[in-house]
């Protein structure tokens, strides 16, 4: 798993073609196709069995 931070400031191209609209924003892809998306903060145990289903 890579996780990637991105300035939507600094990209608002990037941030427009994932349809980011709110800050944080978590989007999960899988083999390039996007698979599920968190809106707002998780706390990292939560996050943890949340992302367990998809590994």
């Amino acid at each position: 798993m890579k996780v990637v931070k991105i300035n939507t400031d600094k990209y608002p191209k990037l941030a427009s073609q994932y349809d980011i609209q709110s800050l944080p924003t978590s989007i999960l892809c899988i083999e390039g196709e996007q698979a599920s998306r968190i809106k707002g903060v998780m706390q990292t145990p939560k996050l943890i069995e949340y992302l367990k289903k998809f590994l």
